[in-house]
């Protein structure tokens, strides 16, 4: 009902369903009060049909300029509840009610008033974040009941504009922040709460010696897969990497067989490590847990005999950890990745007598196709994009995680390639 001035002194928002009838559930509840208890797809579709209704009995005000289509198509397109209400909704309805209808605008910050006039039964207002309408109702004080709350204020209202626009101003800056906000998934572990990057981190995790007071004795070897909420800020800081969206700043490819940079490309002529030869840099991932165990050698022989990558993996698979180096660790796993790549793009990685690496170039010209393909991304970050997060990254959401071993490697071959002299046009 309509109230005097000063009885309202706070304005609240109240939430309906954010789904494509949220103008006609929040026109209602503030219209129907009597019914508020039975807002639902049920009042949106009876408002719908007098949105359609009032179409059909107006084609001249109705017309298909006005309304970008044939006035009997949008009497059918208006009763769909897929279809979102707007500025046509507000007008019919505004006038359906009898009432001025307010819309406070997060977009532009500002009050847009339908139906306005001294002569109307009241006046209700609606907050708009660009996709969704809510309605506002007034509150005699910060603790005020729901059932003492206003929903239809005097004609010409404006007491309460200026907490209004403050709201409106409150929600899109959540709006904005949310958008900044990036959500990453971790692996949380059921005995202490610490988070990992992947199920391999968490394998690591559950080892570590220094979580062995917080697990306890009863430590189930449990997790679990949570999602976690950075802000732009931490997601920078958390990843290390630049912004993925500029293709100025990053070259990004996938390890596909058809790609030069990717572990599956063929290599001619074939990667040597530790003086056995393998056909493409997986390959040589594949084998390397196996190679330090007398039992896993028939392994190691399979994978390099097979030039399918495919094959490859269904061989490195079909065994369990007994065939595998126990002394394996990833950065075990890294440094025969490293030589790997190192080799596919014709360098051999020595170390000299104070343990130091040092790069020497392996002699002929079969290695310049590949020289050039990696030269051409030029100062770009480089990263390999996929669902392992360990040779790469996943970039869900815009944020890159993961530890990207590939392209940090990749790139440690290009600053080599340049230090030698090697251009790429040679």
């Amino acid at each position: 009902a309509e109230v005097g001035r000063s009885m309202a002194s706070q304005i609240a928002r109240r939430s309906v369903a954010n789904d494509n009838d949220c103008l006609f559930t929040s026109i209602g509840y503030l219209c129907e009060p009597e019914k508020a208890g039975s807002i639902g797809r049920g009042l949106a579709g009876r408002l719908r049909r007098v949105v359609a209704d009032r179409i059909a009995s107006d084609p001249e005000l109705f017309s298909e300029p006005v309304l970008g289509m044939a006035p009997e198509a949008y009497q059918r397109w208006i009763q769909d509840h897929f279809n979102w209400g707007g500025e046509t909704e507000i007008f019919v309805l505004s006038s359906h009610y009898d009432v001025e209808v307010c819309i406070v605008s997060c977009e532009a910050g500002q009050i847009y008033t339908y139906n306005e006039g001294s002569d109307k039964r009241g006046r209700i207002y609606l907050l708009y974040t660009g996709q969704h309408y809510d309605p506002l109702v007034g509150l005699k004080g910060a603790d005020a009941a729901s059932k003492d709350e206003v929903k239809r204020f005097p004609t010409g209202f404006h007491d309460l504009d200026g907490q209004m626009i403050v709201l409106a101003e409150e929600v899109a800056e959540a709006q904005r922040r949310k958008l900044r906000e990036k959500r990453i998934k971790k692996i949380r572990c059921n005995g202490c709460g610490h988070l990992c990057d992947d199920p391999e981190d968490f394998k690591f995790h559950c080892l570590d010696e220094r979580f062995a007071e917080a697990h306890g004795e009863d430590f189930d070897y449990m997790c679990e897969e949570v999602e976690v909420v950075l802000t732009e800020q931490e997601a920078a800081e958390t990843s290390g990497m630049p912004d993925f969206a500029n293709a100025d700043l990053v070259h990004t490819f996938y390890d596909i067989e058809s790609e030069p940079l990717s572990t599956k490309y063929p290599c001619v002529p074939p990667i040597v490590v530790d003086g056995l030869e393998y056909p493409t840099v997986q390959h040589v991932d594949l084998a390397a847990k196996f190679v330090g165990n007398a039992a896993g050698r028939g392994i190691v022989e399979t994978i390099r005999a097979t030039p399918s990558v495919s094959d490859a993996r269904s061989a490195a698979y079909s065994v369990d950890d007994s065939h595998a180096d126990p002394s394996f660790t990833p950065e075990k796993r890294k440094d025969i990745l490293r030589a790997a790549i190192f080799a596919k793009f014709g360098l051999r990685l020595l170390q000299s007598a104070d343990g130091k690496s040092e790069t020497s170039q392996l002699p002929g010209d079969a290695y310049a196709m590949m020289r050039t393909h990696l030269l051409a991304t030029g100062d770009r970050f480089i990263a390999l994009v996929g669902d392992d997060k360990w040779i790469g990254v996943q970039a869900l959401g815009g944020v890159p995680q993961g530890k990207n071993v590939v392209g940090d490697i990749l790139m440690s071959v290009r600053d080599e390639l340049r230090a030698l002299g090697i251009a790429s046009s040679e």
